[in-house]
C-alpha cells in the first residue's frame, strides 16, 4: 500500500513542526548540564497542532526525543524528524494467505454480507477443514 500525497504532506508537516520546536537548541546548542531545562520551558509551551492548528502541549519525553534525534541525524534533522514507516505497512502477516484466498472468494460471491456474517461463514468452513491448525489464532477456537 503506497502513502497518498495527502499522508506524505501530513509527514512533512509534522517534520518541519518538529524542528521547529527544537530549532533554536540546535542554532544555539545549550552548554554542558543545561539542555533540560531548555527542554523543560518547550515542553511547558504551548503549540498549534500541525495539522488541525488546535493548541496543545507536547510532553518533555516527546521534546526530548525529537531534539536528540536531531541532534544525531546524519541526513539532517528535518529528515530524521520525519514518521518512520513500518517496514509491514500494507501487509497482514496475521492472516493466513489461504485464509484471504477463502474469504475474497466467499466477498466475491456475497458482497452485501457484514463482516460478521463473514466472519461466521469462515469459521463454519474452517470448522469442516482438514487441517485447522494452520489458521491464524482468532480462527483456532472456531476450528477445532
Amino acid at each position: 500500500m503506497k502513502e497518498t500525497s495527502s499522508n506524505l504532506r501530513a509527514h512533512e508537516r509534522w517534520a518541519h513542526f518538529r524542528f521547529s520546536v527544537i530549532g533554536p537548541l540546535l542554532a544555539a546548542p545549550p552548554s554542558r548540564g543545561q539542555p533540560q531545562a531548555q527542554l523543560q520551558e518547550l515542553a511547558a509551551k504551548k503549540w498549534q497542532h500541525p495539522i488541525s492548528g488546535v493548541w496543545v502541549i507536547f510532553g518533555l519525553s516527546s521534546v526530548e526525543r525529537w531534539y536528540y534525534r536531531a541532534l544525531r541525524a546524519k541526513a539532517g534533522p528535518v529528515e530524521a524528524l520525519k514518521r518512520k514507516i513500518r517496514s509491514d505497512h500494507g501487509q497482514h502477516p496475521s492472516v493466513n494467505p489461504k485464509l484471504i484466498e477463502l474469504l475474497v472468494q466467499q466477498h466475491r460471491q456475497h458482497p452485501s454480507w457484514s463482516y460478521q456474517l463473514h466472519f461466521d461463514n469462515l469459521a463454519v468452513l474452517l470448522e469442516h477443514s482438514p487441517k485447522p491448525a494452520r489458521y491464524p489464532p482468532m480462527f483456532r477456537c472456531c476450528a477445532g
